[in-house]
Formats: C-alpha cells, structure tokens, sequence
C-alpha cells in the first residue's frame, strides 16, 4: 500500500511516497486450530519427566502454549497462582484435545508452569511496551483479540498505581 503524502504549496510535486507496511499480527496458529476443529490431533514427541517437546511439532506446541496464556487467562488475573483450578482443567483439555500427548498428572504441571512463564512474559510485554514504552500511544486491543477495551483500560489503571510502580521499581533495582 502506497501512501501520498498531501501536496503543500512549498512541495515541488516529486517527493517520493511513502510506504506503510503490515506488522507481524498475534501469533493464531490456524493450520493447527483448523486440524484440532477437525477433530485431528497433532502429534507430539514430549518427555514426559521434564515436560520437553520435540519433534517436528515442537515449535508449533510451544508457541501455541503462549496462545493458551494469552487467550484464556484474563490480563487482569494478578497471576497465574490465582487462576482457578477449574480453568486450569480447562487449559489442559484443550491442550489433550489438540495434540497427541499422555494424561499424565506431571505433564500436566510442566505444561501449566510453562503457560504460567508465557502468561507473565505477555503482562511484562504488555506493560513494557505499550504502558511504559515506546507504543504507549498504541492500544494492543486491535493486535491481541482476548483484550476489550474495558479490560485494557482498568490494566493500565492497575500498573499505573502508585503500589504496582513501587513493586516494578523494586523488582528492576531501582531504589
């Protein structure tokens, strides 16, 4: 897509136009939803002590484990620690409806701690990036499906507090 940019009187009429090309979007791994919709399984090769998958299929579980944090857990949940268990159930049923893996408890808890890693991971994001950062002029609503515009405003109202900035000062070694 070619933008002009408007004609002034001082413009000589050759000015070269400018371009506004498409950022990468949110991670939705369609072919995967699709295949799952279907009722297919993905195949996964996952250790079952340390909770470490490889294969073929390895990069495709562990982004949509980042999916799972992003869209099923409220960014307004203080941590993964007060996600209900009942959710949690949830998270882990969609995760045995999706790929081929074994129900067993421990798997269960690696995988949960690693959504809870991608769950925190996306909040800092967030928080780096468009509270406290250079798009904090942008609203992540129109990138991030899972995010209202009433959820995002009572986010930026909960970091801007004056505890959640003492706890962030804290936390970055900043006295």
């Amino acid at each position: 897509m070619i933008i002009y940019m408007a004609e002034s009187p001082h413009s000589s009429g050759d000015e070269v136009p400018t371009t506004s090309r498409r950022t990468r979007g949110a991670t939705r791994l369609r072919q995967l939803i699709l295949r799952r919709n279907a009722g297919e399984r993905t195949p996964i090769i996952i250790d079952v002590v340390t909770g470490v998958a490889s294969g073929p299929n390895a990069d495709v579980f562990r982004s949509y484990l980042g999916v799972l944090a992003r869209d099923r857990i409220s960014i307004l949940t203080p941590s993964f620690d007060h996600v209900s268990e009942a959710d949690r159930n949830l998270i882990w049923q969609d995760l045995l409806i999706t790929f081929d893996m074994p129900n067993i408890e421990s798997l269960r808890n690696k995988c949960l701690s690693a959504i809870a890693e991608r769950f925190r991971g996306f909040k800092t994001k967030l928080t780096s990036r468009y509270i406290f950062g250079p798009k904090s002029n942008e609203n992540p609503c129109s990138k991030y499906s899972a995010i209202d515009e009433a959820t995002w405003r009572q986010f930026v109202e909960l970091r801007s507090s004056e505890a959640w900035q003492e706890k962030r000062s804290k936390a970055q070694g900043i006295s």
